[in-house]
């Protein structure tokens, strides 16, 4: 099963959402921009696809997602279509786990 990872990220700070394949729950937490954090935070993960909304500069973390050898892709927010749901596209998948 693939997780999959939406990083909505900011200048100094990037609030992730994902569902916890264990207990079938969406989590959510805010992580400040500290490389050797953020690293840590997300190898606890297997492979994962990692969807990026980004309003600025995010080059580190897109290689860090290199290096981790994660798929990943981003876009601004203004590329989403006014519809998209992300809370539903994580109850989907957490559906899909279960």
């Amino acid at each position: 099963m693939t997780l999959y990872i939406g990083v909505d990220f900011h200048p100094h700070q990037q609030t992730v959402s994902y569902c916890n394949t264990e207990h079938g729950e969406v989590e959510q937490i805010s992580l400040a921009h500290n490389v050797e954090l953020v690293r840590r935070f997300y190898e606890q993960f297997p492979k994962a696809v990692v969807g990026i909304e980004a309003s600025c500069t995010a080059a580190w973390f897109e290689h860090l997602m290199n290096e981790l050898r994660w798929s990943s892709f981003s876009a601004h927010k203004t590329l989403f279509a006014p519809h998209f749901n992300f809370q539903l596209f994580l109850k989907l998948q957490r559906a899909l786990v279960t």
